[in-house]
């Protein structure tokens, strides 16, 4: 008797063969390597690539295991069919042997191929797949352990669609890990000390640029002017007199209380608005300017210099280090300049006044002019694609330690708490204004973002002293 093929050989070979197809056309190339003998529970492996700066291919070293199921009738590995999802079941064998890949720092991918409707199906095995089929198993000692669920359309593998890379890179080694203990480093400053009036005066002029036009800049307050309605964060008088006299119709100022403030919307903006000013001020003087189209702040280049260092602290151990934060780049013939650049934004968190930080770059052709979105995108991808979120704790900590003196952050102090040594009565922080603000914040969570396996250990320690385990965690 002749040898026979069996159907199931067949079949499982078309889907094989319907994956590598899927893989050999994805942007950017997926490799994958089919496993030729000694089949023990998955069809092969695939490893990453990504298009480098050279436009060519460039292997990740991303590697997962495969294994690949076709179903070829109505009576196959698919169970419990809805329109927009089905069941599969694995076997004890398979769940044993996926278990030992992923306690090996290796993921799976379970690839279901209908080759009825000829659709594509992939999904990534996690712990909790498997704790619970192992679960099912000692319970019902069968080999048939729980289902694995998939999604019709979120789980569905299209040519053409490019997607997964973003679906299954191994640089997100698995679910966020519950029941772990980590820190999250916040990108908000909390005020210790804040304006709890504003002034209300009438005003002679309606816009700024009047104003300014009939005083010095030394002899102003910082205000703001809506209809000829200014608002202050001091009363004005004693140090500002020449100012109260020469630009206010009526000197009487109206009292406007913090909870005011909280309660109406158009005094919160100017409140905000004064809040803004007093940053901007601040900021002008550690040599930070403002691009108004960008709403960034940005290191400006001195005439006559191709780059800006300054010297900072870093985050780990405190040393003084220099950084430079305004270079000069050349591709060919075109030249450019990186400025380190921050975005701020105002907002109110439990009815106090916060600061969010945003790290930004600002681009410019001449260490002035920025450039236009076309000319960052074709120059600068290079630069910025290679900054992912592990370096977001070091920036933040790189702004605080330029910006801050120590524990806090002034943006403004009336003269008169030079000479404070003691506690004053709350009359004292009412009449002698002080904007201060605290250190970014750390907040414990009972989820994080897993490392690879064997750094799991290592990477993962109690919340005690000043141990930190951080979100966005630098592997460096």
């Amino acid at each position: 008797m002749s040898k026979i093929i069996r159907n199931t050989h067949i079949s499982g070979e078309a889907g094989v063969l319907k994956f590598a197809e899927y893989c050999n056309r994805h942007v950017s190339y997926i490799i994958f390597r089919e496993v030729v003998k000694n089949d023990f529970g998955v069809d092969g492996e695939i490893e990453l690539t990504r298009i480098n700066e050279e436009r060519k291919t460039e292997p990740l070293g991303e590697i997962m295991k495969v294994q690949i199921k076709t179903v070829a009738s109505d009576n196959s590995y698919i169970r419990n069919e809805m329109p927009n999802s089905f069941e599969f079941y694995p076997r004890k064998e398979d769940i044993e042997y996926w278990e030992k890949y992923k306690n090996n720092g290796l993921e799976v991918l379970l690839v279901i191929y209908d080759q009825r409707i000829d659709a594509l199906y992939c999904k990534r095995v996690i712990d909790t797949d498997l704790y619970i089929a192992k679960q099912n198993l000692k319970t019902t000692r069968k080999k048939v352990s729980s289902a694995i669920a998939f999604h019709k359309q979120d789980n569905l593998l299209e040519i053409g669609k490019n997607d997964f890379t973003i679906k299954f890179s191994s640089s997100f080694k698995s679910r966020v890990a519950f029941g772990t203990k980590e820190n999250l480093q916040l990108n908000f400053l909390k005020y210790k000390q804040y304006p709890r009036l504003m002034y209300m005066y009438e005003c002679k002029y309606k816009n700024k640029k009047a104003v300014y036009e009939i005083i010095e800049d030394y002899e102003a307050p910082i205000f703001v002017l809506y209809n000829s309605v200014l608002y202050s964060s001091v009363e004005l008088g004693g140090y500002y007199a020449s100012f109260k006299s020469k630009v206010l119709t009526d000197t009487q100022a109206k009292l406007i209380n913090y909870s005011d403030i909280l309660n109406d919307k158009a005094l919160r903006n100017h409140y905000i608005e004064l809040l803004n000013a007093y940053l901007k001020s601040f900021l002008k003087t550690k040599k930070l300017a403002f691009q108004k189209d960008y709403r960034r702040f940005y290191f400006w280049l001195p005439k006559d210099q191709e780059s800006v260092k300054i010297t900072t602290t870093t985050r780990k151990r405190g040393q003084l280090s220099t950084k430079e934060v305004v270079r000069k780049y050349t591709y060919g013939s075109r030249t450019f300049f990186r400025h380190l650049a921050l975005e701020c934004k105002h907002t109110f968190i439990a009815k106090e006044p916060v600061l969010l930080l945003q790290p930004k770059y600002y681009f410019t052709s001449d260490g002035k002019t920025a450039l236009s979105p076309k000319e960052i995108t074709k120059l600068t991808n290079y630069l910025t694609a290679r900054e992912c979120n592990n370096n977001y704790c070091d920036w933040l900590h790189f702004w605080w330690s330029y910006l801050s003196y120590g524990s806090e952050l002034v943006l403004y102090a009336d003269p008169a708490y030079q000479d404070v040594k003691t506690v004053q009565p709350r009359s004292f922080y009412t009449k002698h204004l002080r904007i201060a603000l605290a250190e970014y914040s750390v907040m414990t969570v009972d989820f994080g973002i897993a490392s690879d396996k064997k750094e799991r250990k290592k990477d993962i320690q109690p919340i005690s002293g000043s141990s930190q385990n951080l979100l966005f965690h630098d592997e460096s």
